[in-house]
């Protein structure tokens, strides 16, 4: 008898703190939790990642990295290899930008749809699985700076 009520005790015990100490996790604006058996579960948008949210990327891998590491601005760009892309910054006189991005290689289309803002709201597109994997990686990081 001593030992039922020691298991029903202790029972009463762990189920109190595994309800209680669980974490409801947040999902961010826009997204849906997408969970899986193993330890691989992710938060996915719920919408395309337009070329809009992709220049705020740029622009942020411009100002972090843009004049010591200028390969990390390159590489960003979607549908051109990177070994096409001559990339010169230049510093302006301007302090509220710092430096000025010339292209001296860019395909008509990535000229007329990825910075173009006609298109602004469009999906982005001709990213390679690195390219996204980097997209994801910065505005994960971004989500947990504000959270």
């Amino acid at each position: 008898m001593r030992n039922i009520k020691s298991f029903i005790i202790f029972s009463l015990l762990l189920n109190s703190l595994t309800v209680f100490g669980q974490i409801e996790l947040k999902n961010a604006p826009g997204t849906k939790f997408i969970a899986s058996n193993n330890a691989d579960t992710f938060l996915i948008s719920s919408k395309p990642i337009t070329n809009r949210e992709y220049i705020i990327y740029f622009l942020w891998l411009s100002n972090v990295y843009g004049i010591d590491y200028p390969a990390y601005v390159t590489n960003a760009i979607p549908g051109i290899p990177a070994d096409k892309i001559d990339l010169i910054i230049t510093e302006t006189e301007n302090s509220s930008t710092p430096f000025k991005i010339i292209f001296t290689y860019a395909p008509t289309y990535v000229k007329d749809y990825i910075f173009n803002p006609k298109y602004i709201d469009y999906p982005v597109i001709g990213l390679s699985k690195m390219q996204a994997n980097q997209f994801c990686f910065w505005l994960s990081d971004r989500y947990n700076e504000k959270n």
